[in-house]
């Protein structure tokens, strides 16, 4: 495995806990536009209707982003969404490899998408919580 292929894969895994529906449309324009040079096993993300679901559920996330606990809400929804798509961006960043590759690549990929988030969730509850 190369230091590119790693960096790409802990890239994604990280921005994916953030904001997982954000980097699947970035992503999926980046591969549809011919912005950046990916490797073909990306080509599924830049499927309209995987753009297009990315798109609408980004914008409904900005939405509940913006409500006080809904927030929050959210958030523990996507305690196994956030880091299940790390997981499975790291899976697609390694490709056809081995198994033992692929298993590792889905563990850190899901283990830093899930610190992103819980960073990003447990400040917005504390935030939520405090006084005003």
């Amino acid at each position: 495995m190369d230091l590119a292929l790693l960096g790409r894969a802990l890239a994604l895994a990280f921005a994916s806990g953030v904001n997982f529906y954000a980097t699947v449309g970035v992503v999926g324009l980046s591969v549809a536009a011919g912005w950046v040079s990916l490797p073909p096993q990306f080509a599924i993300l830049g499927s309209p209707w995987v753009i297009g679901a990315a798109g609408v559920l980004f914008l409904v996330e900005f939405i509940a982003d913006k409500v006080p606990w809904l927030d929050t809400v959210w958030d523990g929804i996507h305690c196994a969404v956030r880091p299940l798509g790390g997981a499975l961006l790291a899976v697609i960043t390694v490709g056809e490899a081995h198994a033992a590759l692929q298993g590792g690549a889905e563990l850190v990929g899901a283990l830093t998408a899930g610190a992103s988030h819980f960073t990003k969730a447990g400040t917005r509850a504390m935030v939520n919580a405090s006084p005003s």
